[in-house]
């Protein structure tokens, strides 16, 4: 019996049938999460997610001492929109330089952020000392490069946790990137003008939800080249070494369009795979050798449906029961499933037993590891009797717009289906209650 919950709507809206409390999802910090005490250098990109232009001959740099980015005092809110040491690339922005973090001690320390594919919006830059080792003052100065202008900030700083604004600012130069659909997959080209390595190509795909695109028929090569303007020669998803090649998404090589005399590992580093006007050459990271390579390509797996989440979850061997909760979503967001159970249990990341049920997939939980497939199960071999209520959580929101998902519960072999979209770090949504 459903007490709650519209049932296969675009947007799930909760309409109770029967009186009961609204139940708060526990929340807390996850191991390893976004603690600013420990923020070494964090860029705040503003509330859509959006970034400014700097690259390669157009990146920000900020050389220091002991200092680093932080957020605007009392700002407590960490996810997608900044980025620091332990979230090294957020809406398009790197993180590659990290000085004298941990027990490093260098004498001309440097740190650099740089968006090589921005988007438009408001972006801040913050100085905070993490760690003040020395006597008396730091000196520091900040170069911040926006489309080929650059501006300099010098002062000075002292004391653990000290917080200082370098500047804010609009960018509205960026171009849209629109995602195509090909054979049930969404692709987008983005031009990132040389300046990204294979690696940092990857993180920006799997920041959006995606991957670097995996090419596995002709049908699919003759796609990518369609979605490349003439003269670009973007990264893609492959890469290994003279023993093999292995896509990013772990999937087996079995076509390739290898350019003539291709692969040829020169100089024993050209382990990464790009297209070369259509046929594939190998580069090494940074395309140092050559610069042959601009732009790349992110791929995301399809749709979220049932059908795509079975799958899923199969491939995972998750667990099934005679109730068996599960949720799929669309992006690189920490989505949370939540289950209350009839004696007062709440099953979820951080109790993940209860009442006999178990949760045994859970996806997204670090912005290092994120999934282009990500789903969570909670499922009851021999469930108790009484009254169940599912939520959803957003723990953690790394992308800019609405994530869409699915929630899919099924009960003494019925199944029903509860789709909508959601937004914003500590969102929760209502899915559903039932008695067994």
């Amino acid at each position: 019996m459903f007490l709650a919950g519209e049932i296969n709507q675009d947007t799930n809206t909760v309409s109770s049938s029967c009186a009961h409390s609204v139940r708060t999802v526990s929340s807390g910090m996850k191991p390893g999460g976004l603690v600013l005490d420990n923020t070494d250098i964090v860029v705040d990109v503003g509330e859509n997610g959006a970034t400014i232009v700097m690259g390669q001959g157009n990146g920000v740099s900020m050389n220091r001492d002991d200092i680093a980015n932080s957020l605007p005092e009392g700002d407590s809110s960490v996810g997608d929109h900044h980025i620091y040491y332990s979230n090294k690339s957020a809406g398009g922005g790197i993180l590659d330089v990290d000085a004298n973090a941990g027990g490093q001690r260098i004498l001309n320390p440097v740190e650099n952020i740089y968006f090589a594919v921005p988007e438009n919006g408001h972006y801040k830059v913050w100085l905070h000392e993490y760690n003040d080792r020395s006597e008396g003052t730091t000196h520091y100065i900040v170069r911040v490069t926006v489309g080929g202008q650059s501006q300099t900030f010098n002062g000075t700083i002292d004391a653990t946790g000290t917080d200082i604004p370098i500047i804010e600012f609009d960018y509205g130069g960026a171009s849209e990137n629109g995602q195509t659909e090909f054979n049930g997959h969404r692709y987008a080209f983005y031009d990132d003008n040389g300046g990204m390595s294979w690696t940092q190509a990857r993180a920006y795909c799997s920041g959006l939800g995606g991957h670097l695109i995996t090419i596995t028929s002709a049908e699919e090569q003759q796609f990518a080249q369609s979605l490349v303007e003439s003269g670009m020669n973007p990264w893609i998803g492959l890469y290994g070494d003279a023993i093999g090649w292995i896509w990013t998404t772990g999937e087996e090589v079995g076509y390739t369009n290898w350019a003539s005399d291709q692969p040829d590992h020169a100089n024993g580093d050209e382990n990464y795979c790009h297209m070369w006007g259509g046929p594939w050459n190998d580069l090494n990271n940074e395309d140092s050798t050559y610069h042959f390579h601009r732009g790349f390509i992110c791929e995301w797996d399809g749709m979220i449906d049932e059908e795509r989440m079975i799958h899923v979850l199969d491939d995972l061997d998750a667990g099934r029961g005679a109730i068996t909760v599960s949720l799929m979503w669309d992006g690189a967001d920490d989505l949370d499933l939540h289950v209350f159970t009839p004696n007062g249990g709440e099953i979820y990341w951080d109790n993940t037993e209860a009442d006999g049920g178990i949760l045994d997939i859970d996806a997204n939980r670090s912005s290092d590891s994120v999934s282009s497939s990500p789903v969570e199960n909670i499922y009851f071999a021999d469930p108790v009797s009484g009254e169940y209520w599912v939520y959803i959580y957003n723990y953690e929101d790394r992308s800019s717009g609405s994530t869409n998902y699915i929630v899919r519960l099924s009960v003494g072999g019925r199944s029903e289906t509860f789709s909508g979209t959601i937004d914003g770090e500590d969102s929760t949504i209502e899915i559903t209650g039932f008695r067994y």
